[in-house]
C-alpha cells in the first residue's frame, strides 16, 4: 500500500512532469518554425502569473540579476512599452518565439510578418478571450469570422459615413465646450488629475449621441429609471457602467453580481454593474424598436437620422428586404445589439485613452501647444468674446474644418505611434494546420494553436521608417505609394537601449508631408509599420470617428486654454527650488511610459499627474 505522502509525491510528479513534457514539446516545435527562440520555463499565460507578475514587476527589476531580469521581462505585462526594440536588436531578428510550459506565443516587430498576419483574417483569427469580452451582447464585426464576418463587414463598414462623422465632430465640440466651462469656473481646472478624468465623460457623451441618438448634457442626470418602469437604471447609466467595467462585465453574470451581499466590499458598484448588464439589452432593444418605427414612418426625413443605431437598423432592414425569397442578408437583432456594443466599448476606451495621453503630453511640450494653437487660429479663428444673451454657441462646420486640421491630426497619430491604446493585437492560427508566412528575408511556419503578437511599440519606432522622417526634405521623401525612400538607417543595440534617437522622440511634425505643389498632407506609413488602427481587411471601422472626435475635442480646448503642469518643489545642493521645464517634461513622459495593459494601456502613476488650465486672454 502506498502511503499518503507517497501518493501526494506521485501526484505532484505527474502534475509538474506534465509541464516539463509540454515545455520540451514546445521547444521541438519551435525549432521548425524559423523563429529565434526564447525559453521561459513556466506558463506565462496562466491566470496566477498574469495577476501577480504586474504586482511583482518592481521587485523583479530591483532584485534580480540583469540577465535574469531581461529574461523575465519577456513575460511581463506591457514589456513592449519599455523594451521597445532592445530585445529584437539583441536577437538580431525582428521576431521570436517564447518556449514555455503553456501555449505557443510568437512576438514580431517585422512589418512584413505583421502585414501578412493582418491581411489573412481567415488564417489568423481573433483570440478567444478577446471575442468573449467583446461579444457578450451578441456577435459583431470584430468577433465574427468567415462568411459571418464578410456579411457583417459589408453592412457595418458602410454605416460610418460622413453624416455620422459630422455628428461626432459637432458633439465633440459641444461636450469639450462644456468641459471648458467647468475648467474655467471650478477647482478642477487648477490642480490635480480630475480634468484628465473628465475626458472619459466627453467620450461617453459623444458615443451616446453618435451611437444611440441620445444627446447628453454635462451635468449628471439621475441614474434611476422613471417610476412607471421596473428597471433600475436609465440607458446611458447602463452604457457607462458596463464600458467602465468591461472585463468584469464580460466575465460575470448579472444574476451573480446582484446576489452579492450588501456588506461585501464594493457591493454597491457590483450591484450597479449587475443591473446594467441585465438592463442594457432591454433598453437597447427598445431603442432599436423605436428607431425602426421612426424609420418606417412616411413622414421621417431619413437624412436626419444619423446615429450608428439608426444606420444599423436602416441598412440591415433594407438588406433584408432586398433578398426577396432568399435567406435574409440583414443583421439579426442580436447582431445589431452586438455591433452597437462593440462600437460603444471599443470607441470609448480607445478614444478616451488617446485623449488622456494627449493632454499630458501637451503639458510636457509647451512649444507643441503653440504650434497647434497656430492651426486653431488659422482654422477656427480666435474664440469669440463671451456674451450675456442666451444665443446658442457656435457650431463649427465639420466639412470645412476637419480636412484643414492637419497639425491636430498629426498630433493624434504621433500619440498613437508612441502610446498605442493596445500594445499588441493577438492573432491565432485556428486552422488546424501550419501556416507559412514568407518575407523578403525568411519563411516562417506558424504552428496550429499558436498566438502571434504584433509588437506595436517596436513596429512604430522602426528607424528605417521613422528616424528623421520629414525632418529634412533632402534626406527623406515620401512617395504616393507610402514607401519611404532615402538613405539606409543603421540601428545599433546602443540606440535601442538609450532610446534617444529621433524615432523615440515625440514629434508630430514627422507626419506632415510638404508636396511639390506646396500642399501639405499626412504621411502614409508603409504596410505593417503603423498598426494602431490595425491593417488589412480588419482595419478598425471606427478609425475616422476616433480621428474626428480627437480633433474636435483638442481644438476646442486649446482654443480657450493652455494646459500646464503644476511644478513640484525639488531639493538640490542650493536648497529647494521648482522643477525646470526639462524636469517637468521628463517626469510627465515617464508617467506616460509607465503603463499596464488592461483592455487598453493605463498609466500606473496617473494619480501623480497635476495639471492646471490657463485661460487665454
Amino acid at each position: 500500500m502506498l502511503s499518503l505522502l507517497s501518493i501526494i509525491a506521485l501526484l505532484a510528479t505527474f502534475y509538474y512532469g506534465s509541464f516539463a513534457v509540454k515545455f520540451i514539446r514546445n521547444y521541438f516545435i519551435a525549432r521548425k518554425t524559423g523563429f529565434r527562440i526564447i525559453c521561459i520555463p513556466w506558463d506565462v499565460s496562466s491566470p496566477v502569473w498574469m495577476v501577480l507578475s504586474p504586482l511583482a514587476r518592481d521587485l523583479f527589476e530591483r532584485h534580480l540579476p540583469t540577465w535574469a531580469w531581461e529574461r523575465v521581462s519577456f513575460a511581463l505585462n506591457a514589456h513592449e512599452m519599455w523594451t521597445k526594440r532592445k530585445s529584437y536588436c539583441k536577437l538580431g531578428d525582428g521576431s521570436y518565439m517564447l518556449v514555455t510550459c503553456g501555449p505557443i506565443e510568437i512576438c514580431s516587430s517585422d512589418p512584413e510578418v505583421v502585414y501578412e498576419l493582418l491581411r489573412r483574417p481567415r488564417d489568423f483569427n481573433q483570440q478567444d478571450i478577446s471575442n468573449l469580452v467583446l461579444s457578450f451582447f451578441g456577435t459583431n464585426l470584430v468577433t465574427s469570422d468567415g462568411d459571418q464576418w464578410a456579411k457583417q463587414r459589408k453592412l457595418v463598414a458602410s454605416i460610418i459615413n460622413e453624416r455620422v462623422s459630422k455628428v461626432v465632430f459637432e458633439e465633440s465640440h459641444r461636450q469639450a465646450g462644456f468641459m471648458a466651462d467647468e475648467l474655467a469656473t471650478t477647482e478642477k481646472g487648477q490642480r490635480g488629475v480630475e480634468s484628465i478624468e473628465s475626458l472619459k465623460k466627453i467620450a461617453v457623451n459623444v458615443l451616446s449621441r453618435a451611437g444611440y441618438g441620445m444627446p447628453q448634457e454635462w451635468t449628471e442626470q439621475t441614474t434611476k429609471q422613471n417610476e412607471d418602469s421596473d428597471l433600475q437604471l436609465d440607458f446611458v447609466t447602463c452604457v457607462k457602467a458596463t464600458i467602465e467595467n468591461l472585463v468584469l462585465s464580460a466575465l460575470s453574470r448579472s444574476s451573480l453580481l446582484l446576489t452579492v451581499p450588501s456588506w461585501f466590499p464594493g457591493a454597491p458598484r457590483l450591484h450597479l454593474i449587475g443591473h446594467a448588464l441585465h438592463e442594457f439589452p432591454i433598453h437597447a432593444r427598445a431603442r432599436i424598436d423605436e428607431e425602426r418605427a421612426i424609420l418606417s414612418s412616411p413622414t421621417t426625413d431619413h437624412t436626419q437620422r444619423n446615429s450608428i443605431l439608426s444606420q444599423l437598423v436602416k441598412n440591415s432592414d433594407s438588406a433584408s428586404v432586398s433578398t426577396d425569397n432568399k435567406k435574409s442578408a440583414g443583421l439579426t437583432e442580436q447582431e445589431i445589439l452586438g455591433n452597437l456594443w462593440v462600437f460603444t466599448a471599443a470607441g470609448f476606451d480607445t478614444t478616451a485613452n488617446a485623449l488622456q495621453f494627449a493632454i499630458i503630453l501637451l503639458a510636457a511640450h509647451p512649444s507643441l501647444q503653440e504650434w497647434l494653437y497656430g492651426e486653431v487660429l488659422s482654422v477656427l479663428g480666435p474664440r469669440p468674446p463671451a456674451t450675456t444673451d442666451e444665443a446658442p454657441p457656435e457650431t463649427p462646420d465639420y466639412a470645412t474644418i476637419f480636412p484643414r486640421a492637419l497639425r491636430t491630426q498629426a498630433f493624434m497619430m504621433e500619440v498613437l505611434r508612441l502610446y498605442p491604446p493596445i500594445l499588441h493585437n493577438v492573432k491565432c492560427n485556428k486552422t488546424g494546420t501550419t501556416q507559412e508566412i514568407k518575407t523578403s528575408r525568411a519563411t516562417y511556419r506558424i504552428p496550429p494553436g499558436a498566438s502571434v503578437y504584433p509588437d506595436f511599440p517596436s513596429l512604430q519606432t522602426n528607424p528605417q521608417v521613422w528616424r528623421d522622417l520629414n525632418l529634412s526634405a533632402e534626406s527623406r521623401t515620401e512617395k504616393e505609394d507610402g514607401k519611404v525612400e532615402g538613405r539606409e538607417v543603421e540601428e545599433t543595440l546602443q540606440d535601442a537601449i538609450e532610446q534617444t534617437k529621433d524615432e523615440y522622440a515625440f514629434r508630430p511634425g514627422r507626419w506632415i508631408v510638404n508636396g511639390e505643389d506646396g500642399k501639405q498632407s499626412l504621411f502614409k506609413p508603409p504596410p505593417g509599420s503603423f498598426v494602431a488602427f490595425s491593417a488589412g481587411p480588419r482595419v478598425c471601422p471606427g478609425q475616422k470617428m476616433a480621428q474626428v472626435e480627437f480633433v474636435g475635442v483638442v481644438m476646442t480646448l486649446l482654443r480657450r486654454f493652455r494646459v500646464e503642469a503644476n511644478r513640484k518643489v525639488v531639493d538640490d545642493v542650493k536648497g529647494k527650488r521648482e522643477e525646470t521645464d526639462e524636469e517637468v517634461r521628463v517626469r510627465l513622459v515617464g508617467i506616460c511610459q509607465d503603463v499596464l495593459q488592461q483592455l487598453t494601456i493605463v498609466m500606473r502613476r496617473m494619480g501623480e499627474v497635476d495639471l492646471r488650465w490657463v485661460e487665454r486672454t
